[in-house]
């Protein structure tokens, strides 16, 4: 499952926040487990489960969640997609990957016009 980190200039704690902003936007709510890892999700596992790809935004979605110091004292920010969209059919799997796409998006387009993302790296 693809997943990019962003390395990012500041406060751990800012950019955390600003994570948060950005995916509640999105329509996902964030736990964290500690400090540093976290899960967001967002829409009904059973409407994703009994009504496929007619869930439309009811679509459940999952992203898991890390954020590291590097020796620059830079924040290391990974998010991966933590569910295919296939519990949706393969419309639910394309619906999937391009709300994926436009979390990565809205992450780099808000940490570049912050100023701060320093770079990025898929996987």
């Amino acid at each position: 499952m693809p997943q990019v980190t962003f390395f990012v200039a500041g406060d751990p704690s800012t950019v955390r926040n600003t994570l948060d902003g950005v995916l509640t936007q999105l329509g996902f709510q964030t736990k964290y487990s500690d400090d540093w890892n976290g899960v967001a999700e967002r829409g009904s596992k059973a409407a994703t489960f009994w009504i496929g790809a007619f869930a439309g935004k009811s679509q459940h979605m999952r992203m898991h969640l890390s954020l590291a110091i590097d020796p620059n004292g830079n924040v290391a920010l990974t998010a991966g997609t933590g569910t295919t969209g296939l519990a949706a059919g393969v419309i639910g799997a394309s619906r999937a990957d391009t709300a994926y796409a436009q979390v990565f998006d809205s992450l780099r387009t808000t940490f570049s016009q912050a100023g701060v993302l320093l770079g990025e790296q898929r996987a």
